[in-house]
């Protein structure tokens, strides 16, 4: 797996949600008002894709999209979303790829609604990635010797990896009783309104 995961998802996403970067750097910023958590910058920034889904789009027609998600309930937490996915594709040094997914969050005062926060980014990307390589499958398909691309065989090669993390004014009791901390279940907490490297993601 390499940079054609990166496309395929940039592919498959409606651009609207897809956050700029600008040389190499990027900004999550939480846009209510009264937020004191307002934004963290990640220089070196590489091979990366930002999207935000808890906002207000244009359908590029002029209309508003509210909620991107309108066939769920109103009640909660259906509804609840994580405030940015961030995908990077990154090679070892054994010159293997490997997808990571950074599910983050932005708080200000309390852990709120974090982990369905969490797991429903989770279960947004791991939908985004099958979607991808279901269609770079499909549009690959018609080369001679294509390999197709599985998805529970790449988990299962650790090629794709999800990560937590929350950026917050202060650390968050957020690994609670069924939530005690395992090897699938590790929030990166960091500090929000400072500059940091992004490589502070994979540390």
């Amino acid at each position: 797996m390499n940079q054609d995961i990166l496309t395929a998802i940039e592919r498959i996403v409606f651009p609207a949600y897809r956050c700029p970067s600008v040389r190499d750097s990027i900004v999550l910023e939480e846009t209510a008002i009264d937020a004191k958590c307002k934004k963290v910058t990640f220089l070196d920034a590489q091979n990366v894709l930002v999207y935000k889904f808890d906002q207000e789009i244009d359908d590029g027609d002029g209309k508003a999209i509210k909620e991107p998600f309108p066939f769920l309930s109103k009640e909660r937490p259906s509804r609840s979303k994580c405030d940015f996915l961030i995908f990077h594709v990154r090679e070892n040094s054994k010159g293997l790829s490997r997808l990571y997914v950074f599910i983050c969050n932005l708080k200000s005062d309390d852990a709120g609604n974090l982990i369905d926060q969490f797991n429903s980014g989770a279960i947004l990307s791991e939908f985004l990635i099958q979607t991808s390589i279901r269609c770079l499958n499909s549009w690959s398909s018609s080369k001679r010797g294509f390999d197709p691309l599985d998805f529970n065989v790449l988990l299962k090669e650790k090629a794709i990896e999800l990560r937590k993390v929350a950026i917050g004014t202060k650390k968050y009791p957020i690994q609670k009783g069924f939530n005690m901390p395992t090897p699938k279940n590790v929030v990166k907490q960091l500090n929000c309104n400072e500059v940091h490297n992004f490589m502070a993601l994979l540390s």
